[in-house]
């Protein structure tokens, strides 16, 4: 099971990391394209979409590698059980908003394609298309949570900066 969601993860950070090389690429040509006297339309708006689903796609990754803000200071100050207990109900507190807002993304994505919604920009792209990325990347961070979350019952400590990065670690498992 760990393997399967360290290759996940992994798919999760590769794809975040492809996203935002295109957005270098899609900043950078139109400035050619300008420079060289053509137009240069869309491009921002199809940037921006890549930027979101990178910003999301790295979610998961950047939780499993000690990226995100946590309680470690509340609950390294409490003692043994108290500072145990503590952090599995912040994981637990994380867990439920992580799914709220992924149910909540998932009815986004589907009311935007039985609407056919379009973006309104020069290049009319169908909407649900980007807001995948969304749907995706809360879906990888619930997965992490959850991991950690079922870490923390099972009294495995929840240290993912401990040895390397979270990238790191899955691909020295596959």
């Amino acid at each position: 099971m760990r393997i399967w969601l360290n290759r996940l993860h992994l798919v999760g950070a590769v794809l975040a990391g492809v996203l935002l090389v295109a957005v270098a690429v899609l900043t950078l040509v139109p400035i050619v394209l300008r420079l060289l006297g053509l137009p240069a339309h869309s491009w921002d708006e199809v940037a921006t979409f890549c930027m979101a689903g990178s910003a999301f796609l790295g979610l998961a990754v950047t939780w499993r590698s000690g990226g995100h803000v946590r309680m470690e200071l509340i609950v390294a100050r409490l003692p043994g059980a108290a500072g145990r207990w503590m952090q599995r109900l912040a994981l637990v507190i994380t867990l439920t908003a992580c799914a709220y807002f992924t149910v909540y993304s998932v009815r986004f994505v589907r009311e935007s394609y039985s609407m056919n919604d379009l973006s309104q920009g020069l290049l009319p792209i169908p909407l649900w298309i980007p807001q995948l990325g969304m749907v995706a990347g809360l879906l990888l961070m619930c997965l992490a949570v959850g991991e950690s979350l079922f870490d923390a019952l099972g009294g495995r400590a929840d240290v993912p900066a401990a040895s390397g990065s979270a990238v790191e670690r899955a691909a020295s498992e596959l």
